[in-house]
């Protein structure tokens, strides 16, 4: 296989969730209505077909993770531009568009940079610890999740609260948090 499309598919399996992530975030996930999952998979998505385009101009993985990223940015603005025009939403969107260059940028960079590593430490966990997790995560309760996994409730809460004491454990020694 070529090494261009090797290193391609390494960069799209460790930022895919990142960018994914990131555009929902501009887009305001759960403020647009149904469908803001899917426009998140669209601009990650559209972003990574973007990079393929621009290849041969790209430097470095560094290099990638920033065009990833301001065309996310871009695509959700653009987005977030045709709501405005289509539906009125001043008040919205004149609190949601931002520059790249501000400080919110950067925190919302930090904050889907920890939330990809989570997803990804996720995959650390045992199968039980790990779908406990994801049905927390899908706002199911401990005894929605004793159900559905077949087992006690407080079996599920301690598999929920041993999860993320080591999901918490991780972030502080890579982030520092």
């Amino acid at each position: 296989m070529d090494r261009s499309i090797v290193l391609y598919n390494a960069l799209f399996k460790k930022h895919y969730m990142a960018v994914y992530f990131y555009a929902l975030k501009m887009i305001g996930h759960g403020d647009s209505g149904k469908g803001s999952d899917d426009l998140g998979n669209d601009i990650a998505s559209e972003c990574f077909i973007a990079l393929y385009n621009n290849w041969e101009r790209i430097e470095d993985e560094k290099h990638a993770k920033r065009f990833l990223f301001k065309c996310a940015h871009n695509k959700a603005v653009n987005i977030l531009q045709a709501w405005r025009r289509d539906q009125d939403r001043k008040d919205i969107i004149s609190s949601e568009l931002v520059d790249y260059e501000t400080p919110t940028y950067d925190f919302d960079m930090i904050e889907t940079e920890i939330i990809n590593f989570i997803y990804n430490s996720l995959e650390e966990l045992p199968p039980v610890r790990r779908e406990t997790v994801k049905l927390y995560l899908k706002g199911f309760n401990s005894h929605e999740i004793a159900k559905k996994l077949g087992c006690t409730e407080k079996t599920a809460l301690n598999q929920k609260l041993t999860a993320i004491k080591f999901l918490r454990e991780k972030v502080k020694l890579k982030f520092g948090i």
